[in-house]
């Protein structure tokens, strides 16, 4: 089985300040808020983009929405926070 799918590999750099990786943990994964007893959910950036997450830190972003998920984090000023680590063809 061929697959032509390409994925860009992030990881979170190391050493950021606990507020700063929470906003861009949630940013990226989502959130859960509840009011009232009602639980509301917001997907984050990664589901919407039709990413992956492998383990605590490390995503996958598919190569062509990627410029997408860089221009949304440089608006917030968290592009600095995620580091590039390669590319690879397939999941």
């Amino acid at each position: 089985m061929t697959c032509k799918n390409k994925y860009v590999v992030l990881q979170l750099r190391k050493g950021i300040d606990k507020r700063v990786r929470s906003r861009l943990v949630k940013m990226l994964m989502g959130n859960t808020v509840t009011i009232n007893g009602r639980k509301y959910r917001v997907k984050g950036l990664i589901e919407n983009l039709n990413g992956k997450h492998l383990c605590p830190g490390t995503y996958l972003v598919p190569l062509d929405k990627y410029d997408y998920l860089r221009e949304h984090l440089r608006e917030k000023g968290l592009e600095k926070y995620l580091v590039e680590t390669g590319t690879c063809t397939c999941t």
